[in-house]
């Protein structure tokens, strides 16, 4: 193929704790990029936590954040679209997506993919029935379905077809280090203290608070906290409220989130829901005992280590009190469909494919 397929990314931010990012990132840096050429649309989030990843790699950022009037927003779509040929456009964003997805049939783009990273549409039940409003012309303006998982293809697309791409990780990148965690944790002052670990937007999705109360019935515990977003404030004071601020460490967003997984005896995750958490998958490549709970996909366990746990303090407490980390890594993982020096170019297979069919 002699052409140079141009593929537009469009991603909620480029943020080191953003899931999404993490994943279309992922594929990206690993694959064989000849004859592809990427750029990165990004759109409300000015953590330049990738941006040199990316620019690295080969790929350009265009920055369309909302900074101006809705009226003058979609102009500035338009305007872009119209300026920008693009053979692909891989959409991840399901509500914005609609303004892009739609100048993008405006002006011809030959492949237009809304991806699904998630089992809901929102956390909150207003929010949710505008945002499926808003999914029901999103899907209109595309052509392909993605999904990172069975659960997030059919919260969103019901009965459509749609590709699985899974949530792949660089497992040298993620796996166990003794000299890292002894580093770390001295760095952080939890050299020793049993660890609990968390990464994530602070948001009510990711439900750090729950965390917060869980440490009032483990009195002995450090949690830690890796991660920024609209609730950082809040989970701040409310960890003061209830006395355990000197037990709870937030770092903010940070660039080397691979190794801080070293630090913790044990990963959790209480969710309120989930596409496929890539954090989860990062966890389990880390060899870390891993705590979830019971709305996230069971499509995400790949080590025996891992337990779904309905989100009542008390069996989470009773839960980690029996968990130990041990310090021998899982060659599950290594062989498994997470692990992205297998499935790497898995994308750019399905890249081509779409392309060349129409």
């Amino acid at each position: 193929m002699e052409k140079k397929i141009k593929i537009l990314q469009i991603v909620p931010s480029l943020s080191m704790a953003n899931g999404v990012a993490a994943c279309i990132c992922n594929y990206f840096i690993n694959m064989d990029k000849a004859n592809l050429e990427f750029t990165f649309a990004i759109l409300n989030d000015r953590d330049h936590g990738r941006y040199k990843l990316i620019e690295d790699n080969g790929g350009k950022i265009v920055e369309l954040y909302r900074n101006c009037n809705v009226f003058q927003y979609i102009k500035k779509i338009d305007n872009f679209f119209k300026n920008n040929k693009f053979d692909i456009v891989h959409c991840n964003v399901a509500n914005t997506g609609v303004v892009f997805l739609y100048f993008a049939k405006k002006y011809n783009v030959k492949v237009r993919i809304l991806h699904s990273h998630a089992t809901s549409s929102a956390d909150n039940f207003f929010k949710k029935i505008r945002n499926n409003i808003i999914s029901i012309f999103t899907k209109k303006f595309a052509n392909e379905y993605f999904a990172c998982s069975e659960a997030a293809g059919k919260a969103m697309f019901g009965r459509k077809k749609y590709f699985v791409l899974n949530n792949c990780v660089d497992y040298e990148k993620f796996k166990y280090d003794e000299i890292l965690r002894k580093k770390l944790r001295k760095k952080y002052n939890v050299e020793s203290d049993f660890v609990i670990g968390n990464i994530g937007r602070l948001c009510n999705q990711k439900n750090q608070k729950f965390l917060i109360d869980l440490l009032t019935k483990l009195p002995d515990y450090k949690l830690m906290i890796i991660g920024n977003g609209p609730l950082e404030n809040y989970l701040t004071e409310y960890a003061c409220k209830i006395g355990v601020q000197d037990r709870v460490v937030f770092t903010g967003s940070i660039s080397n989130t691979n190794e801080i997984y070293n630090v913790f005896d044990v990963f959790v995750l209480p969710s309120i829901y989930e596409g496929l958490p890539v954090v989860g998958v990062e966890a389990q490549a880390n060899g870390l005992p891993c705590i979830f709970s019971d709305s996230i996909t069971k499509e995400v366990k790949i080590n025996e280590n891992v337990k779904f746990i309905k989100l009542d303090i008390n069996e989470w407490q009773m839960n980690i009190f029996g968990v130990g980390r041990t310090f021998e890594q899982d060659n599950k993982f290594i062989f498994s469909k997470f692990n992205i020096t297998k499935e790497s170019n898995e994308l750019k297979r399905e890249y081509i494919n779409l392309f060349t069919k129409r």
